[in-house]
């Protein structure tokens, strides 16, 4: 059986990833140091987040810092919300 918790921010990790993506090629935003501007992150580590197919503890609170947390992707804080 699975772990309700793990399930749910797996979730939140997919629905976080496709909205900061989407938004940041909007944008016009695809290159790995434009990345890492546009989140306030190292350009290897923000990549790195965005792109990662394994999921890892702390990758929901990191993308959620990323979306819309101080110094986050402008205009996906909204959007990126996931949960009730």
């Amino acid at each position: 059986m699975r772990d309700p918790t793990r399930q749910t921010d797996r979730l939140m990790a997919i629905r976080l990833h496709y909205s900061i993506n989407t938004h940041l090629e909007d944008q016009g935003i695809t290159a790995p140091t434009a990345i890492g501007a546009a989140t306030g992150l190292p350009a290897a580590e923000a990549v790195s987040l965005l792109t990662r197919r394994q999921w890892r503890a702390g990758d929901v609170t990191a993308l959620q810092t990323m979306a819309g947390g101080g110094g986050g992707v402008r205009g996906v804080g909204r959007g990126a919300r996931v949960g009730r």
